[in-house]
C-alpha cells in the first residue's frame, strides 16, 4: 500500500513560492501554490508598453551565477535557454564625462582573474589597488572582522580608500544590496562577496534575461500540473485561520477555504503581517514582521531614433544613473520594433527613495542628459519615449 501525499498550500508564486513548489513536487507532496496576480513571477513580471507595443519587465533584472537556487529552477521549467550568461565577469565603469574603464576576470580563472582585472582599472592608484588586494587576502583567510557595522565602517577600517570605494565598492553594493554603504550591513556584504564575486568563475559571472521575466516562468502551470500539484492564479489569501497555535486553513478572495497539511509563506513580510497581526501572542515571530525596512528602485526605460550605445551594459559614475542596460544588445526583440526604436536602453537607481519627490518627466531628463554626456556620440539622438 502506497503511502498517501502529504499536501502543502504555498501563499505567493514568486521566485522564493515557485522554487519551493517545484522543490516539493518533485519530492512527492501534493502542492497548490496561490497567487494573487494573474500571472506567476512575483516582483518578477512583465507587461506591454501601451505605446511600443514592447513586452518589457518591472525594471532590469540581472543575476548572477551564485543565484543557484534561482537558477536550479529554470532549469527544472527548462527555460534557461532563455538567459544570456557572461564566460567571466566583466563589467565597464564609465564616468560621468565617458572615461571609459573595464573591471575583466576572464583572463585568469578564479580568485587570480579577480586580482588582475583590478590590477587592470585605470581609474584607481596602484597604492588603493594594493590595499584592496590586502583586504582582499585577510577576506579569503577569513580575518575580517564585520559584526554589527555598516560596510563603509568595515572598508574604512581595513583602510580602503577613497578613489577605490567611489569607482569599485559603491557601485556594487548599491548593485547587489539595493542600500548605500552606510547603511548596508557589512556581514551581508561579505556573504555576497564569498558567494559570488570572489567565488569561482561561474558564481561571479552575469547573467541576463534574453526574453521577458514572464518567459522564465511560462511552463509552470503544466510543470506542476503534471506532477500532480497546481497553480491557482487570481487567489488573494484573505485570511490565515489559526487555531490552537496552528494554521488550520487558509480563506481566499472567492469565499473558500483552502485546508492542507503544511502551509508556507512567500510573501514579503508586510503582506504576511496584514494576514496574521491578530496573533501575535500566539506567535512571537509576527511582531519582528514590522520591522522590516524597504529600499526603492528606480527603473527608466528610454526609446532612442539612434543607438545611444554598442555596449551590453556597465555602471556609471558621479552621475544619477547608476546602471544603464542596452536592452537592443541583451534582449530578443521584434525586428520591427528594432527598426522603428534602434536605441533601447534600460536604465536603474538603487537605493532611491528620494526620487519619489522628482516627477517621472523630470527623472527622464536627467538621465538622458547624463546619457547624452557619457556617450558623446550620441548626442544628436531623439528620445521618442520613456
Amino acid at each position: 500500500m502506497t503511502e498517501s501525499k502529504k499536501s502543502v498550500v504555498i501563499i505567493g508564486a514568486g521566485v522564493a513560492g515557485s522554487a519551493a513548489a517545484v522543490e516539493l513536487s518533485d519530492n512527492n507532496f501534493n502542492v497548490i501554490l496561490l497567487e494573487a496576480r494573474k500571472s506567476s513571477g512575483g516582483r518578477m513580471n512583465s507587461y506591454i508598453d501601451p505605446v511600443t507595443g514592447e513586452h518589457l519587465d518591472n525594471g532590469q533584472h540581472a543575476m548572477t551565477g551564485a543565484y543557484v537556487s534561482f537558477l536550479r529552477l529554470i532549469r527544472e521549467l527548462g527555460t534557461h535557454q532563455l538567459l544570456y550568461t557572461q564566460d567571466a565577469l566583466k563589467v565597464l565603469f564609465l564616468d560621468a564625462d565617458g572615461v571609459r574603464d573595464m573591471f575583466d576576470t576572464s583572463r585568469l580563472p578564479g580568485k587570480a582573474g579577480t586580482v588582475l582585472g583590478m590590477l587592470s582599472l585605470k581609474g584607481i592608484s596602484w597604492s588603493s589597488k594594493l590595499k584592496f588586494l590586502s583586504f582582499l587576502a585577510k577576506l579569503s583567510s577569513g580575518k575580517v572582522l564585520h559584526e554589527d557595522i555598516t560596510a563603509l565602517e568595515m572598508l574604512r577600517r581595513y583602510k580602503q580608500p577613497a578613489d577605490i570605494i567611489i569607482r569599485f565598492w559603491e557601485p556594487l553594493i548599491l548593485a547587489v544590496m539595493n542600500i548605500p554603504a552606510d547603511q548596508a550591513s557589512a556581514a551581508l556584504l561579505i556573504e555576497v562577496l564569498n558567494r559570488a564575486f570572489f567565488a569561482d568563475a561561474e558564481s561571479s559571472r552575469m547573467i541576463f534575461p534574453k526574453q521577458t521575466l514572464g518567459d522564465l516562468f511560462g511552463a509552470l502551470p503544466e510543470y506542476l500540473k503534471s506532477r500532480g500539484s497546481a497553480l491557482k492564479l487570481n487567489a488573494r489569501v484573505k485570511k490565515i485561520n489559526i487555531e490552537n497555535e496552528r494554521v488550520r486553513s487558509l480563506t481566499i478572495n472567492d469565499g473558500s477555504e483552502i485546508v492542507a497539511d503544511y502551509y508556507i509563506s512567500a510573501i514579503p513580510p508586510d503582506q504576511l503581517l496584514k494576514l496574521c497581526s491578530d496573533h501575535s501572542e500566539e506567535f512571537p515571530f509576527i511582531e519582528q514582521l514590522s520591522e522590516y525596512k524597504y529600499s526603492t528602485i528606480a527603473s527608466i526605460y528610454l526609446w532612442y531614433d539612434n543607438s545611444i550605445t554598442e555596449d551590453a551594459f556597465g555602471a556609471m559614475l558621479g552621475t544619477q544613473t547608476q546602471w544603464f542596460f542596452n536592452r537592443r544588445a541583451l534582449c530578443n526583440c521584434d525586428p520591427s520594433l528594432s527598426e522603428k526604436y534602434p536605441g533601447h536602453l534600460a536604465l536603474t537607481i538603487s537605493g532611491a527613495g528620494d526620487l519619489n519627490k522628482i516627477p517621472n518627466s523630470e527623472l527622464v531628463k536627467i538621465c538622458d542628459k547624463e546619457l547624452k554626456r557619457a556617450f558623446p556620440n550620441s548626442s544628436d539622438a531623439k528620445l521618442l519615449h520613456s
